[in-house]
């Protein structure tokens, strides 16, 4: 094993040469049979560029440089996190801003903030992790009490102490509320009128209830376009989202504004029915919405809620052309689905006249059953199985996402669908049959359903068999080790996913059953049963036959990285009672997320993961250290812990 130590986030390290037959005065040593020793990398080279810096020899005495030694069995590395500092002066419309801020420091990839009040004067102090980042904003704290928006500071470079001035202008803007040419209904929570603007700046928004048919609000400065959200409850059963009320056009915001929000409507007369009846009124409120969708738009901004039950409706909609589908949530049943989403009811309608409308949705008979292992799953009344049916679009109906829940009163199903061409796909959990692993099982890729169907699912089972130890140990019984997930590599089942929680015995024997095939399986280690360890997915079997019951043995192999960890030169303090700190890392070799915490009120930590080479990131968790922002932030070194030293970084991507 051995562990590098490099500036450059993404690339090859620029302070050590490549090694050569013998050892270079500051270069790599020689490769050995067992792989390379440790890096040195001298204090005077350290990058200042990131978020760690040398622990020196007050914290981490007899490390060659105050960061590492090699130990047996892993290594010991200090991790000691730079912090700077950002002075700030802040103003709202020429005073001190004295109510809480929130100031945000981005970088590629990474991201810190901290909401605080400045004092009495507007001067504020943010402690983040060392580093540059690539925009810096601020969201100010007395514009409106239900506002949010930041204003951009532009490149902050956090290497070192900053002084900046957060200047913010707001203006009031008030007027009229009108749909069809009536009030908005007042409504508290969400607030009738909700305000997002896009432009300069970049994003904000601001919300208020009307009163009386009007309203007034605060905004931020600037030259910006504006969309309204609005619930049905305040529009006669229609809501709004993001709904542009400045097409074409922005308002330029420098002074207090009057601005009317009056929305003209066309009445659209629909008659909608599935084989001839009205769709169920499955639910309390409404039972389904009308998505209406303007040409070359990609989501919908108006929505038409309608209760159940009645086959003939009414909706005052936004003049405009729009594509119109259905949503529906219904409840679980033996026939018709309990949800539809996308189902296309007419495109192109044209809404700034007055419209009717008759749409019949005619259904197919399916007629099926289920098998597992040649035996039918035990009724279960109380038990619904959920079959997930996607309708590819063709040249005149756009896709749509269909669930049955099925209430599992026998084995056999008839069911009703829309013509179409379908992915099919079976959720397994242990409701089907004892032990089943959870997950996906896809039925049929291409489901032809364009006159009564057949359709039987039979679903042949192996079981895999096996003992899991943890570093050669065996692992803590009855309780959750970790979890399997296991990906079918066959052509014809190549989006089927399994899942199994490990919860082994005594001896650490354990037992999965889930469907035939030819798995890809990952195993991600509990990191509540082992603290220390940092958890994240790691390929255990490229390739595990599962035509018959097989026997898989896994020994999740770690290496352990221990050391001193200190924050702004200080222990972190136990202020949570949950971890305060974490490491973020990237494993170069299939670019897995790795996740581990650190529980303050410790001078010392002990990571372990597995073989790799990784990025890392520092993580400060949200209110664990007063006055420091909390995000993430990367610490400008790899781990390169593998048996040899491999290829260069030159391909690293974060």
């Amino acid at each position: 094993m051995s562990l590098a130590l490099s500036g450059c986030q993404c690339g090859v390290s620029e302070e050590l040469p490549e090694e050569d037959a013998g050892v270079v005065d500051g270069g790599r040593p020689p490769r050995r049979d067992a792989g390379v020793d440790p890096v040195d990398v001298p204090d005077a080279s350290w990058p200042t560029l990131y978020a760690s810096e040398p622990c020196g020899e007050d914290i981490f005495p007899g490390a060659d440089g105050g960061q590492w030694m090699k130990v047996d069995g892993g290594f010991r590395m200090g991790i000691c996190i730079k912090l700077s500092t950002l002075t700030a002066e802040v103003t709202l419309d020429g005073q001190p801003e004295t109510k809480p801020v929130i100031t945000r420091f981005t970088g590629g990839g990474y991201e810190s903030e901290l909401t605080r009040a400045p004092d009495q004067h507007g001067n504020l102090q943010v402690k983040v992790m060392r580093g540059r980042y690539d925009i810096l904003r601020h969201q100010p704290g007395g514009v409106w009490p239900y506002f949010e928006g930041f204003i951009e500071h532009g490149f902050c470079d956090m290497t070192k102490d900053q002084d900046r001035r957060f200047d913010a202008r707001s203006h009031l803007v008030r007027g009229a509320v009108r749909f069809g040419g009536l009030p908005f209904v007042p409504n508290a929570f969400p607030q009738d009128v909700w305000f997002n603007a896009y432009g300069s700046p970049p994003w904000q928004m601001s919300m208020v209830t009307s009163n009386g048919g009007s309203y007034e609000l605060r905004m931020l400065e600037g030259l910006f376009g504006i969309f309204i959200s609005t619930p049905a409850t305040s529009l006669y059963g229609t809501e709004l989202r993001e709904f542009s009320l400045t097409p074409g056009a922005a308002m330029n915001l420098v002074q207090d504004t009057e601005f009317d929000v009056d929305i003209p409507t066309s009445v659209l007369e629909a008659e909608i029915t599935m084989d001839g009846q009205p769709l169920p009124d499955a639910r309390v409120g409404s039972d389904y919405k009308l998505r209406f969708t303007k040409p070359g738009e990609t989501t919908s901004s108006v929505f038409s809620h309608q209760e159940g039950g009645v086959s003939r409706v009414s909706a005052l909609v936004p003049k405009a052309t729009y594509g119109v589908t259905l949503d529906f949530e219904g409840a679980p049943n033996r026939t018709y689905p309990s949800s539809i989403f996308g189902k296309q009811i007419q495109g192109g309608v044209d809404l700034r006249n007055d419209v009717s409308l008759s749409i019949d949705f005619l259904t197919k008979p399916i007629e099926g059953g289920i098998l597992i292992d040649g035996r039918p799953p035990l009724p279960n009344p109380a038990y619904n199985f959920q079959l997930f049916m996607y309708s590819m679009a063709n040249s005149t109906q756009t896709g749509a996402y269909n669930l049955y829940e099925v209430p599992m009163e026998s084995a056999s199903f008839e069911l009703k669908a829309f013509p179409g061409l379908y992915f099919v796909a079976l959720g397994l959990d242990e409701g089907l049959s004892p032990n089943l692993a959870g997950g996906f099982y896809v039925v049929d890729r291409f489901f032809e359903h364009y006159g009564a169907s057949t359709m039987a699912i039979n679903i042949d089972t192996a079981r895999v068999n096996g003992k899991i130890s943890i570093d050669g140990q065996p692992p803590v019984p009855g309780r959750r080790v970790g979890q399997f997930v296991f990906r079918n590599r066959a052509l014809e089942g190549q989006w089927s996913w399994f899942y199994a929680s490990v919860v082994p015995g005594d001896d650490g024997a354990f037992e999965v059953r889930l469907p035939r095939g030819e798995y890809e399986v990952f195993f991600s280690i509990d990191n509540e049963t082992y603290p220390t360890y940092a958890s994240g997915r790691l390929q255990v079997a490229a390739r595990l036959s599962l035509q018959e019951d097989s026997e898989f043995n896994l020994d999740y192999r770690t290496v352990e990285v221990s050391g001193p960890l200190r924050v702004g030169g200080e222990t972190v303090r136990d202020t949570l009672g949950t971890p305060e700190v974490g490491l973020r890392l990237q494993r170069q070799q299939d670019f897995q997320i790795y996740e581990w915490n650190f529980n303050g009120g410790q001078d010392t930590y002990v990571l372990r993961v597995p073989e790799g080479s990784y990025a890392v990131d520092f993580v400060v968790r949200e209110n664990a250290i007063d006055g420091v922002a909390w995000g993430n932030a990367p610490m400008g070194l790899k781990l390169n812990m593998v048996p040899t030293l491999g290829e260069p970084f030159m391909n690293f991507v974060r």
